[in-house]
């Protein structure tokens, strides 16, 4: 049935992205959850550099259709100090 061939596709995609995640040294602090191919990025990093580049690790993952990323930066103020 539909429904358990998504859920087996989406077991996939969350076995391979924790293996690109971890491989990539992007492990820690971000969370994920995956949906009928929709990957959504949760969690804290430290720059955009490496939230665009965990987006791209995702992106790049087999069978994934999107990627929500909604990880944030840590320490992000409006203004910078000098």
């Amino acid at each position: 049935d539909a429904k358990t061939v998504s859920s087996d596709v989406d077991d996939a995609i969350e076995k391979n992205l924790h293996a690109a995640l971890t491989q990539a040294g992007y492990k820690d602090g971000v969370d994920y959850d995956v949906k009928s191919g929709v990957v959504t990025l949760t969690g804290t990093v430290q720059t955009e550099a490496t939230r665009s580049a965990i987006e791209k690790v995702a992106a790049g993952v087999p069978n994934v259709s999107q990627v929500v990323n909604t990880l944030e930066i840590k320490n992000r103020r409006a203004t910078s100090t000098r």
